[in-house]
């Protein structure tokens, strides 16, 4: 089997350079918790694929509700979006239909647990904590 001769294995040959750096080498990389725990508990090339590159593989309807909650809390958290459950829901329904569900009532389920998450990221972040503050908003792109 041609194929199957180690002249062909991929991981044999040597690396390829681009004209350009994929990034510019004193920028910092930005880690979020989430992403810094990929990094550790995955392959560092699957990560720099993903992350670096943006070759991850497309993004489920679970992973797009997560991302579209998580930004929506970042941008009340920076300040950029005010905090109030009207506005976030508004923001909602402008990306709600890009994310695929396998069928309507599902969408209608998820958006309603969207809209939970979000009353309660509303309740803890208007809550009195003792004079702590949230933490400022990630830098790295969700």
């Amino acid at each position: 089997m041609p194929a199957a001769h180690p002249d062909r294995w991929w991981g044999l040959f040597e690396p390829t350079r681009g004209p350009e750096p994929l990034r510019e080498r004193d920028r910092p990389v930005a880690l979020s918790p989430s992403s810094l725990e990929n990094l550790v508990g995955t392959c560092s090339l699957q990560w720099f694929l993903g992350r670096e590159v943006k070759a991850a593989a497309p993004a489920t309807a679970a992973q797009g509700f997560g991302n579209v909650v998580h930004v929506l809390a970042d941008e009340v958290a920076s300040g950029r979006t005010p905090a109030d459950l009207d506005v976030l829901m508004a923001r909602l329904d402008s990306v709600w239909d890009a994310l695929a569900f396998d069928a309507p009532w599902k969408s209608a389920q998820e958006k309603q647990h969207a809209r939970v998450a979000l009353e309660r990221f509303l309740s803890w972040h208007v809550m009195d904590r003792g004079g702590r503050t949230p933490p400022p908003p990630s830098t790295a792109s969700t």
